[in-house]
């Protein structure tokens, strides 16, 4: 995990394709979007603190996953927790929720819940862009 932070440019509706199907599919929502959605967002909105932002900070292969790239990290949590500890990594945070590369609209992006508690079924929801209350989790493809 790299912290917290804003998704950016709130109330700004870029060039990323809008997810607005629940669940969640499509351009943009697909495994295998997540590195050009992190290119789209960082070409558009060059915050130097938001998640976009964040994630790419760790190198130029490194990027904030789409939603569903985040979707198969979570019901492959148990293994990639596992895999980070041994490996001197972070595991998901319980009671947490991560945002994806995806937006939902000019004021919104998909989160992904990483609840590990009785109520946690990993969720996917839009969230305001300009909150901080959610965390970056960078991946890179290998």
């Amino acid at each position: 995990d790299t912290g917290n932070a804003d998704w950016g440019c709130q109330g700004s509706d870029w060039g990323l394709p809008n997810v607005m199907n629940f669940p969640p599919s499509g351009p943009g929502a697909d495994i295998g979007s997540g590195k050009s959605n992190t290119d789209d967002i960082l070409e558009d909105c060059p915050s130097t603190t938001n998640a976009a932002s964040m994630a790419r900070a760790l190198g130029p292969n490194w990027f904030l996953p789409s939603i569903n790239e985040l979707n198969e990290m979570w019901e492959n949590r148990d293994i990639i927790n596992g895999r980070a500890v041994a490996n001197g990594g972070a595991v998901f945070h319980p009671e947490a929720a991560y945002w994806s590369s995806t937006e939902f609209d000019s004021d919104d992006a998909w989160v992904q819940d990483f609840d590990f508690g009785n109520s946690g079924d990993g969720d996917q929801f839009p969230f305001d862009k300009g909150s901080d209350n959610n965390l970056v989790r960078a991946v890179r493809a290998f």
